[in-house]
This record gives C-alpha cells, sequence and structure tokens, in this order.
C-alpha cells in the first residue's frame, strides 16, 4: 500500500511499481514499528509477479490481485485475503481478517548528517560494500581510499579528507549500506590528544 501510494504520487510513470527493474536487483526494503516489535518487509517486482519476504522469510505461493494506497488484496497459500489500509502520516492502521494492526513505518532515508561522529567517513548513496582497504589503527594520508561502495554497477570511493589513525570500521564488505550511513571513523593528526585533554573551561 505505501509503495502504491508513492507511485501515485509520482510526478512520472507513475504506472510503473516501485522497485521495478529489467534486470533482477537487490529487494526493496521498508521497516515498520509495530506491536511486537519491528517487521522489516522485502519485496521485488517482476514480469511474473512480486517475491515478498517479511523479517527474512520468503512468503511462498503469493499471489497480489490488487494493490492500491487504501487496499491490498493478495493470496498466499491458497487463502485470499483484503486488507483496507488508512494511512495517517507513518502510521499505518490495517485491517483484515486476521484482525486490526497499527504499524509504524521507519525513515527509509534517515537524517544522519547531525548525529555521526566527528571524524566519521558516510556512504554517499545507497549501495554494498565491496571493499575496505584499511584496518583499525593503521594511519592514513589525506585522500586515501578506506572503503569502496557499488551502486548501479559503478564503484564509489570513499576517501578520508584529512591524515589520522583510523579508530573505527563500522561495515564489512558484502554489507548492503544506505546514503548517509557511517562507514569508518578517522582521527585526524592531534583529534584525539584533543579529545581526550579538552581546554580548560574558560571563567570570566
Amino acid at each position: 500500500a505505501a509503495q502504491a501510494a508513492r507511485r501515485a504520487a509520482a510526478p512520472v510513470l507513475a504506472g510503473i511499481p516501485s522497485g521495478w527493474r529489467n534486470n533482477p536487483s537487490q529487494p526493496q526494503r521498508v521497516s515498520f514499528d509495530g506491536e511486537h516489535g519491528a517487521v522489516e518487509v522485502a519485496y521485488r517486482f517482476h514480469r511474473g509477479g512480486v517475491d515478498l519476504a517479511v523479517d527474512g522469510a520468503p512468503v511462498d505461493g503469493l499471489r497480489l490481485r490488487e494493490c492500491r494506497p487504501d487496499v491490498v488484496d493478495l493470496e498466499t497459500g491458497g487463502v485470499r485475503r483484503r486488507f483496507e489500509v488508512h494511512r495517517v502520516g507513518a502510521e499505518h492502521f490495517v485491517d483484515s481478517p486476521l484482525g486490526p494492526v497499527a504499524l509504524r513505518e521507519r525513515p527509509r532515508f534517515p537524517e544522519t548528517a547531525g548525529a555521526v561522529e566527528r571524524g566519521s567517513l558516510t556512504s554517499p548513496l545507497p549501495g554494498v560494500v565491496r571493499r575496505v582497504t584499511v584496518a583499525v589503527g593503521e594511519r592514513v594520508a589525506a585522500g586515501a581510499v578506506l572503503v569502496v561502495v557499488e551502486a548501479m554497477k559503478t564503484e564509489h570511493r570513499v576517501a578520508t579528507s584529512h591524515p589520522g589513525v583510523v579508530r573505527e570500521l563500522l561495515v564489512a564488505e558484502g554489507q548492503q549500506v544506505d546514503a548517509g550511513m557511517p562507514l569508518a571513523v578517522v582521527d585526524a593528526d592531534g583529534q584525539a590528544q584533543d579529545d581526550a585533554n579538552p581546554a580548560p573551561e574558560r571563567r570570566e
């Protein structure tokens, strides 16, 4: 229902389902907070229909009969059910023969710029970590490439803008990352000492 609403609001090509590709690709993912905790849904449209997984478990025998911003009609395991969806902001209120459910959609692209630690290198876009070229404790020069992220068959090299020492590596090769996600932390020369010995408080 959420993807149908996004497509309905799209200024171009609204008839194409979100996440549809000519070639197989990674599934689209969205997470919700519900009464019993977090739920992750992964879906991928293709010529034969749609693949769906909930919390990593594939939903077999799925047939999507209808999908609108307010209604989802699908069949699983030979049982057909109709889900009515009412959305208020990030809240989704779902009614079906299984009973009512309230789900809060987590931001797909959370704002992380103000929350990252000083010296952090972040991913410029969603993708997959292909290479990590340094180790924790290694000294690096300004411009050194620390992580290579691949997206749309293009490699993006994430380099440090300052010389220093790699304090943390927050990702591993093969890991999927979102735009703005911290990848590594580099302490600039003199930064670690400054953090350990902050300037004394000035009193008037």
